[in-house]
């Protein structure tokens, strides 16, 4: 799929500074997207535009081929018009023609026709703008902060696309979204997707070296739970929690059991080992029926399976690879000499069979990982080793955690809006808990030199 940048550090369609660059294509982009509303400006109409991450955290309004053309039909023959009016004009001297020129030229739009890939990006996800002042603003913080050869707008390596990434499966799941216009070649995967979380609870007092505790790290009990699709809210399909024989009535101080409810089982490490083995050993291999695993720390929770002995080697830790094929590449040549030899005769080969079967189902990682707390992270603007169980629980004003604690967490950030309006609303509702003091809460293996 191919886009347009739409305002921005060398943006496909810009402006001239003095001038917002919204007010002329806002009513284009309405009536494009809407052309069966008489008057689209009056009505209560979202205008959809898709928002694109790149991997450096720089965010890109993007509009479609399509779109691009529909300003430029629209906006160029006025342009032109006003140009042509300005040469019929009589002015006295030079100076003040070359003056009004200026300012003329100040009121056009700037072409530039790069055209962006959706490889390109680390996301790209659906953003919807309200009214023409939601989208007028928008473009100022994507604009350089001053001439350079860098973007350094004010939404500069700020954002994540994991944040996005999770948005856009969230609503693949609900069918809420368009799959052309964001690239999605195949969601056949979200019919049969199984939507895990999964918890460990560390002994804090554990003082071996950092290297040690990541080998073999000493967990006092695990849990995890399945969550019902594609609406992630409600009972679990299933949710276990087990202690260890050996740590049992043992505890960190001030913090609770990982589950409130649920079915709970006391037993040895090589029990534990041999349940959870059980649900994660069959995600071993490509397979065209993946699932989704929700931890927090991505880095300790693997660790922990691994001690386990489940085999985590094929896993995915990256939504976009699951989201979308990869688009074919800049500048493909039309040579037909460079392309594979074609058939001299559109009839079936001798022997083959009259009616072909169809194409096998496309395989992926069998399980793809994303880490609750490097989602609050991004949101919430933490420093890492802020961001605790018990820290998201209190910013989110849930109870404490309990078998679906990760599952709703996901779900309501995924069903959010764009993170670029996500992490304001958040700052908004609980600012108490913006800066990076670690308040008690620390990271799960601490410093390299401790």
């Amino acid at each position: 799929m191919e886009y347009f940048q739409l305002g921005g550090f060398n943006a496909s369609i810009q402006s001239h500074p003095r001038y917002t660059l919204a007010p002329k294509v806002y009513e284009v982009l309405l009536k494009h997207q809407h052309p069966d509303e008489p008057d689209p400006k009056h009505t209560v109409l979202n205008l959809d535009l898709v928002l694109g991450i790149k991997y450096s955290g720089t965010a890109h309004l993007l509009i479609t081929p399509e779109e691009y053309r529909a300003i430029y039909a629209e906006v160029w023959p006025a342009e032109e018009r006003s140009r042509a009016n300005f040469s019929k004009q009589h002015f006295t001297t030079v100076d003040d023609r070359r003056k009004a020129w200026n300012e003329l030229q100040q009121t056009f739009l700037q072409w530039n026709p790069t055209r962006l890939l959706a490889m390109d990006f680390d996301s790209v996800s659906p953003i919807a703008f309200a009214d023409l002042r939601a989208l007028d603003t928008r473009p100022e913080t994507l604009c350089p902060a001053k001439r350079g050869a860098f973007d350094n707008s004010p939404v500069n390596k700020v954002y994540r696309g994991v944040v996005d990434s999770s948005s856009v499966l969230y609503r693949v799941l609900q069918n809420q979204i368009d799959r052309r216009k964001l690239d999605l070649c195949d969601t056949s995967w979200s019919i049969s997707l199984c939507v895990f979380s999964f918890a460990y609870n560390l002994w804090a007092t554990d003082e071996r070296s950092a290297a040690d505790r990541r080998r073999f790290p000493k967990f006092l009990d695990i849990g995890w739970c399945e969550a019902v699709t594609p609406t992630l809210q409600g009972d679990m399909k299933m949710e276990k929690y087990i202690m260890l024989d050996k740590y049992d009535g043992l505890g960190n101080f001030g913090q609770g059991d990982l589950y409130e409810y649920g079915e709970k089982e006391v037993c040895s490490r090589e029990v534990a080992g041999e349940q959870i083995e059980a649900i994660f050993g069959k995600y071993t291999c490509s397979t065209p029926h993946p699932a989704l695993l929700l931890v927090h720390n991505v880095e300790t929770a693997m660790d922990v399976l691994k001690s386990l002995g489940v085999d985590v080697t094929q896993w995915e830790f990256n939504l976009k690879n699951l989201l979308r094929t990869q688009s074919t590449p800049r500048g493909r040549t039309l040579d037909p000499r460079l392309h594979a030899p074609r058939s001299r005769s559109a009839s079936p080969r001798h022997g083959a069979p009259a009616h072909p079967t169809s194409p096998p189902a496309k395989c992926h990682a069998p399980i793809y990982v994303v880490d609750i707390k490097s989602l609050f992270e991004a949101l919430v603007g933490m420093h890492p080793n802020a961001v605790s169980i018990p820290r998201i629980c209190r910013h989110l004003q849930m109870p404490q955690p309990k078998s679906w604690m990760m599952v709703e967490v996901f779900r309501r950030m995924a069903a959010g809006s764009a993170i670029v309006e996500q992490a304001v609303e958040w700052a908004r509702s609980q600012p108490q808990f913006q800066g990076s003091g670690l308040d008690g809460d620390f990271s799960d293996y601490g410093e390299e030199d401790e």
